[in-house]
């Protein structure tokens, strides 16, 4: 009771998520928080921490820009991820 617990991203260069977030430094967790390291995902538990499996693969964009002419850009750093079994259209 109490006891709180708190995630730290030591400068990874693929991130720490925590529900879908990219954090800066740390980030304090509540139960039910889902963390991505990686291609892990956990989730914070009364009983600890559990791991979910995935099959697919997920794909993480960071700052997507896209130059259509030399002043004109649709996309401004654009950045998301798309889980496994997802299908996504960026239309513009």
């Amino acid at each position: 009771m109490g006891t709180r617990y708190r995630i730290r991203d030591l400068k990874s260069s693929n991130g720490v998520f925590v529900n879908g977030r990219r954090i800066e430094r740390e980030a304090w967790l509540k139960e039910g928080d889902e963390i991505r390291i990686g291609s892990m995902k956990l989730s914070l538990r009364e009983d600890g921490i559990q791991q979910f499996g995935e099959e697919g693969l997920r794909l993480d964009v960071l700052r997507l820009n896209k130059w259509v002419s030399k002043d004109k850009n649709l996309l401004q750093d654009i950045s998301l991820s798309i889980l496994p079994q997802k299908f996504v259209a960026l239309v513009a």
